[in-house]
């Protein structure tokens, strides 16, 4: 009865090998799926659910059309968008040198259009839109006295006029200037004619 007992226990345990066997190998053989398969570059992939095909969209082509001119021609110069929905376009540097004129560019109309000149002439400035809806135009250089200027300005859309405001405890350009959530603007870094770490508010 033992010697029965211990033959059937062992025919149970190679039933069980074999079966486990099987699994493992049937598992093993699964060839595994990649439902995210990479795709040509340039390219948009919409995988809406593992049981869709993928929809391939190719980007939409780019293109530019010619608008109007300003009425001068300027490099080194700001361009803000105001709120009225134009843009501002103030100082740079001509062939005459630096500028102290602004424009505005109408979308709507796709002209420009003079607006109040800067008290002073500079480039490589910064200009910031601020939640007023002035524009604060701060440091720059200007040739005239070979320097980094520490001045600053705020523009007005409502008058088309500026007016100077408080200056720089520095002179600076190719320096940032941020707008911070309290209102103030952050002015940081730049050259006056040395590599500045310092910043102001």
């Amino acid at each position: 009865m033992k010697k029965y007992k211990s033959s059937i226990r062992g025919s149970v345990i190679q039933i069980t090998f074999i079966l486990v066997l099987v699994v493992s190998l049937t598992l093993g053989t699964t060839p595994a799926t990649n439902q995210f398969e990479r795709k040509p570059i340039g390219t948009t992939v919409d995988l809406q659910s593992p049981q869709q095909p993928a929809a391939v969209t190719a980007p939409s082509g780019r293109s530019w059309v010619p608008t109007g001119d300003m009425g001068t021609a300027r490099s080194d110069h700001t361009a803000t968008l105001l709120s009225n929905g134009k843009v501002l376009v103030a100082g740079g540097f001509s062939h005459d040198g630096p500028l102290s004129s602004a424009e505005l560019y109408d979308p709507a109309t796709g002209t420009w259009t003079p607006t109040g000149s800067m008290g002073t002439p500079r480039y490589h400035h910064t200009a910031t839109l601020l939640p007023s809806g002035k524009v604060l135009v701060a440091g720059g250089e200007n040739d005239g006295c070979i320097c980094s200027l520490t001045s600053t300005e705020l523009y007005d859309p409502a008058t088309g006029t500026w007016t100077a405001t408080g200056s720089m405890h520095t002179g600076r350009f190719y320096h940032t200037a941020t707008l911070l959530s309290s209102g103030q603007v952050l002015v940081a870094g730049g050259v006056t004619y040395d590599n500045l770490i310092s910043g102001e508010l």
